[in-house]
């Protein structure tokens, strides 16, 4: 497992923690009518996640050592 792997998963980890951390704070788990809210204040988590995303899959297309 390379750096950017590693990298990538840890972002993604803090990208589903900020997200489910928003959830709770707003009450989206039980409320459905606030799902926009997530997207709006858990903006950072799902930045957090596509970056990690792309880190952990589409490395391999970039520059291999």
């Amino acid at each position: 497992m390379n750096r950017w792997k590693m990298i990538g998963i840890i972002s993604i980890i803090i990208g589903a923690l900020l997200i489910a951390q928003k959830m709770v704070f707003y009450g989206a788990v039980y409320t459905p009518r606030y799902f926009f809210d997530i997207f709006d204040h858990g903006l950072y988590g799902i930045v957090f996640l596509v970056v990690g995303l792309i880190l952990s899959i589409g490395i391999r297309r970039g520059p291999s050592r």
